[in-house]
């Protein structure tokens, strides 16, 4: 993640080896004793880590990033909405 971004953001990554390591043997050690019952709350466990440790360092105010870049194609007429309809596909949104 810290190479990740364009000119407006950039996304950085600070996860530490260290409490990468503890919380990988807490898992291994948690999912062991309960015969695999503590893997999705292990999972989860891990999954935190990994986003915690990501910040956004950004160049522009957050209320413009909402503001489409093109005022062009600002009004939503729904074109695609309708052609996902057609082909069958569920994005679940």
């Amino acid at each position: 993640w810290s190479n990740t971004g364009n000119t407006s953001l950039r996304f950085k990554s600070h996860l530490a080896f260290r409490s990468l390591f503890n919380l990988s043997l807490k898992n291994a050690a948690l999912t062991a004793v309960t015969l695999g019952l503590y893997w999705p709350c292990a999972h989860m466990a891990w999954t935190r880590a990994r986003l915690t440790a990501i910040t956004v360092h950004a160049r522009i105010r957050p209320d413009q990033l909402s503001q489409p870049v093109n005022p062009v194609l600002a009004p939503h007429d729904g074109t695609g909405d309708a052609a996902v309809e057609l082909m069958g596909l569920d994005a679940a949104l």
